[in-house]
């Protein structure tokens, strides 16, 4: 379901087999980036690296280890929205349907991304994440909280849910989105 962005020739390790690399990392307790993901990808065996479909060096004839630019590249291009579909789509078939009745929003500058930062929808209940959204360069989180709150109504049915902000969200705007378009009471 993720578009592959890039040229037929630049395919040397496919986006799915990326994908599914970088989930194992994270699952295995890798957390910190680029740098980690490539030393993590060089534990793997060929036939790991294989089964990824990572094309064969031509000179050894064993499976080719992604390097930190080919994370580096992947991350940055990567369709966000697809992704996060995809990973939501994944969750809901191993879980369920979210069943949280009260749904806290928060933000989190990212470690060493040069003033990244995300604003994420988790169940309250469950622990289950709902979807993040990336601020946009030169705004705040107020606005990043408001395109998140209408994702979600998207998919989920919000009327009747408790939406949990903090007091950086204390506004009119914010609360008559949730309100009077979403159906959800709020607590901030």
């Amino acid at each position: 379901r993720i578009p592959e962005y890039r040229s037929r020739h630049s395919l040397g390790f496919p986006l799915a087999g990326m994908l599914t690399l970088i989930a194992v990392a994270v699952f295995c307790g890798v957390v910190r980036g680029k740098k980690d993901l490539a030393a993590f990808a060089k534990t793997l065996s060929d036939h790991q690296l294989r089964a990824l479909r990572f094309r064969l060096d031509k000179k050894t004839g064993k499976p080719r280890c992604p390097g930190v630019t080919t994370f580096f590249r992947i991350l940055n291009e990567v369709d966000e929205q697809a992704l996060e579909l995809a990973l939501l789509a994944w969750q809901d078939q191993m879980l369920g349907p979210v069943q949280d009745r009260i749904i806290a929003v928060d933000g989190k500058a990212l470690r060493h991304s040069q003033g990244g930062e995300l604003v994420s929808a988790v169940g309250a209940e469950s622990g289950r994440w709902l979807g993040t959204v990336r601020t946009p360069d030169k705004t705040n989180e107020i606005t990043a909280a408001r395109t998140l709150l209408e994702r979600l109504d998207q998919r989920l049915d919000l009327s009747g849910k408790v939406m949990v902000l903090d007091a950086l969200h204390t506004n009119q705007e914010t609360a008559r989105l949730i309100v009077q378009d979403l159906g959800a009471d709020y607590l901030f």
